[in-house]
């Protein structure tokens, strides 16, 4: 068993990789999580490019290739960025007719959702940036992104400094 792969031989996903080391160093170095990074931002930049969304970014659907490299997987959420707002128009009829919120009905997986998605607002290429952000923290810090954590506010706020 290495670090691309279990010891029955399938290819692993960072959620595994992180949680099978949650008590201990993760088994990634710094160089592993830029170079993951890159990737995943390259396959954003391409996604974005054809005004489409993936909507769904974690650490389960980032698995790694043999050749060390990350590959952004299940696009099962994608959708044009236009479509992500007949969705939340749909929803926000929905709200309105039973009168009860179904902002669950969106897509993505909690913990990783931008804040803006929790409302009837459009999504931009920014959710998919902020859900890339949201799993890399979980990377380095070892612990679930929380915007509420100081830790995270701080950097949020420099981040929206520029």
């Amino acid at each position: 068993m290495d670090l691309y792969t279990s010891s029955s031989g399938e290819v692993r996903n960072l959620h595994d990789i992180q949680c099978h080391h949650k008590d201990s160093d993760p088994p990634y170095t710094e160089d592993n999580l830029i170079l993951w990074f890159q990737d995943i931002a390259r396959t954003l930049q391409f996604i974005h490019g054809q005004e489409k969304l993936h909507r769904d970014i974690k650490p389960t659907n980032i698995v790694l290739a043999s050749d060390g490299h990350a590959v952004l997987v299940d696009y099962g959420s994608i959708a044009s960025i236009g479509n992500c707002q007949q969705e939340l128009d749909a929803i926000g009829f929905m709200e309105r007719i039973y009168g009860r919120q179904f902002a669950d009905s969106i897509s993505g997986t909690r913990g990783y959702i931008p804040p803006e998605s929790s409302g009837i607002k459009p999504l931009t290429k920014a959710a998919d940036v902020y859900s890339l952000g949201a799993t890399f923290w979980e990377l380095i810090f070892n612990e679930k992104f929380d915007p509420e954590n100081d830790a995270s506010e701080v950097i949020c706020d420099e981040f929206h400094r520029g």
